[in-house]
């Protein structure tokens, strides 16, 4: 199994919430979206994808635990 990795931004969707969004690790920016670090995972064949994953939830919830809206440290 290879380890995969995603760049993960957080951008303000179209009803104002703030929206994750996963990329290719190589990624380095994306329009209108602030870059909070990277998730990796154990494995590139998940049957589960990522987008039903629990595993990311729980990658990209703790990282939120630590940022304020505009993706900066808030402790």
């Amino acid at each position: 199994m290879a380890e995969v990795v995603y760049s993960v931004f957080l951008v303000t969707g179209p009803s104002g919430n703030l929206e994750v969004l996963l990329a290719d690790e190589a990624v380095e920016a994306i329009d209108g979206a602030v870059k909070i670090g990277y998730v990796a995972h154990p494995s590139d064949e998940d049957p589960e994808g990522f987008s039903d994953n629990y595993v990311f939830y729980q990658y990209i919830r703790q990282m939120l635990y630590h940022l304020n809206r505009n993706g900066e440290p808030s402790f």
